[in-house]
């Protein structure tokens, strides 16, 4: 309903899911080549492509600690504050550490 039908994917308390999302082997493919290709990826477009993982409720632990590593090899300072911002809740929201 109404003129935006993706209206509800921004609404309040929505969840994203699986559903509005490539299949999960899309991400686990995805998460397989960027390992191997960190160095070349700017961390603000990093934070926003684990981003659709979060949102997509696709979680890889393993994905996530490959980037934690990158990110705290001296890569922090290349990211704004809204990339900064979003990574963290990037973390959050999949219930992710990297100490």
């Amino acid at each position: 309903k109404g003129a935006f039908p993706g209206r509800a994917f921004f609404e309040a308390g929505a969840s994203g899911g699986s559903g509005m999302f490539a299949p999960r082997e899309f991400f686990e493919e995805s998460a397989r080549l960027m390992q191997g290709r960190l160095r070349w990826m700017h961390p603000i477009n990093l934070t926003y492509f684990v981003w659709t993982f979060v949102r997509a409720d696709v979680v890889l632990p393993e994905f996530m600690a490959a980037i934690g590593d990158h990110l705290s090899h001296g890569r922090l300072p290349e990211c704004d504050r809204c990339a900064l911002a979003t990574m963290v809740w990037n973390y959050g929201k999949m219930s992710v550490r990297h100490d």
